[in-house]
This record gives C-alpha cells, structure tokens and sequence, in this order.
C-alpha cells in the first residue's frame, strides 16, 4: 500500500519545482576595478555564489535572480559590513569575500546621500544588531504565504527599513519583509537617478 506519496501533495510539487529551477548563470570572475575604499558608507552589497548552498538555491531559484543575499557597507579598517544572515543581524567584515572567487558582488550607492541621513541609517543598523534571522518569511517566499515579523528580519528587509528611516522607498508596492535581494537589485536598475551602480566583483559588467 502507497502511504507516502510526498510529489503528489501541493506543497510538495511547490518546493519541488523551486528546487528544480535555474537561475540565471553567474557571470565570468574579476575583482573591482575601484579600490575599497572609495566606497561610500551606507553602499548596498548583493550577492551571489557559485558555491552549493540549499539557502542560496532556494531563494535564487524562488525569486529567479542572481542575487541572493544583501547587506550594508560601512566602511572603517575592517570593511565593516552589517547584515542579516542565518545567525541574525551581525556586524562582519567584507575581506574574506573580497578575496573569494566564488564571491559575486554589486555595490549600489544612494546618491543624494546627506551626512545626516547616513548618521541616521548607520544608527538604525546598528541598533538592529542580534536580532534573529526570519526563517518563517523566508519560508513565505517558497509558499506564497502573507507572514510578517517586527521582531525578526530577513537580509532584504534590513535594507529596505533601514532607508526608510530616511525616507528612502525601495519597492513600497511590496511589504518589507517581501523585498527579496532580486527586488533590490532591479529597483536599483530602474532608478538610476537615486541609485549608481559603484562596481562588481567577478561579474562581467552588461
């Protein structure tokens, strides 16, 4: 007797068919062509990998983008970067990345950035520091589900809070915790007037 028919149930087929999707293919490896340093603080980094990973496979494959994964660069001696990865809102440094080349990178800037206003988005992330990771809004994306947490936050949504605070809008047709790192990145691309791409590392430049 069947009593175990998982690829016929619904929500199985579901995380079945994102597994099985491809995302677009990463692009040929190089370093940035600017120096560190001249990024600005508040930068916007996505990224990507070439590495196996079920994380990165399951929100590229559900968002059907390159990018899966964002965070904030804020610059000092350590290449300090803020962001919300599996253990929770950390602060980390962006060498180890830099010099992996399984590491794709896009760094964004706001433009019209103001003294004030970074002081303010630098305040913000800071202050999120330790929160937990969202694993049930991630999980939303694979489900199609409406789940929303004040108290937890995935990667994407760090971004799109921390510049509202400024009163920067990134995709506001969407909640929060529903802008996935390919959300950011073609926002990014659609207002060239607030966002300039600064560079990329081992992406080949369209």
């Amino acid at each position: 007797m069947k009593w175990w028919p998982p690829k016929e149930w619904p929500l199985w087929k579901r995380i079945h068919g994102v597994f099985e999707k491809q995302p677009p293919s990463l692009y040929e490896l190089r370093p940035f062509s600017k120096p560190i340093s001249d990024m600005a603080p508040a930068t916007v980094l996505l990224f990507s990998s070439d590495e196996p990973s079920l994380l990165r496979k399951l929100i590229q494959g559900v968002t059907n983008a390159r990018v899966c994964h964002a965070g904030m660069y804020f610059g000092s001696g350590r290449h300090e970067v803020i962001e919300a990865d599996p253990e929770g809102v950390a602060r980390n440094t962006l060498d180890a990345r830099l010099k992996s080349k399984s590491e794709m990178i896009w760094a964004y800037n706001y433009k019209p950035m103001s003294v004030t206003q970074l002081q303010i988005i630098k305040a913000y992330c800071n202050g999120r520091i330790g929160v937990k990771y969202d694993y049930v809004t991630l999980l939303d994306f694979v489900l199609g589900g409406d789940h929303s947490s004040e108290s937890r936050v995935i990667c994407s949504e760090l971004v799109v809070l921390a510049f509202k605070e400024i009163g920067v809008q990134i995709c506001p047709n969407k909640y929060p915790g529903k802008v996935s790192p390919g959300d950011l990145q073609n926002w990014f691309v659609t207002h060239p007037a607030e966002w300039e791409l600064f560079d990329t590392q081992n992406v080949k430049k369209s």
